[in-house]
């Protein structure tokens, strides 16, 4: 797990990531929203590790493949981000 940065006069460069994926993060989320719920993955604990891997999985594959119907790499990113979320409460 990362450790946040020691020294405090450090500040985060959040220009380290380029903004044309970070939209396509967001760009995800909001996907995800309008399919589910707002924030409903803030919900998943434990029980749902399973079902998040799967859908990395998935989403990794069909971007291998080169689906295109879809953000497939982006979708990765946001599982990964959820399973960050749930390694919280293990």
């Amino acid at each position: 797990m990362s450790e946040p940065i020691e020294d405090k006069n450090t500040k985060r460069d959040y220009t380290l990531m380029p903004l044309e994926y970070e939209e396509r993060i967001i760009d995800r989320f909001q996907f995800g929203a309008e399919k589910y719920a707002r924030d409903d993955w803030k919900s998943y604990g434990p029980p749902e590790r399973l079902k998040q891997y799967a859908s990395l999985h998935r989403h990794l594959r069909q971007a291998q493949r080169g689906d295109t119907d879809e953000d497939h790499l982006a979708a990765v990113i946001i599982q990964a981000i959820i399973l960050m979320h749930i390694e919280k409460s293990l």
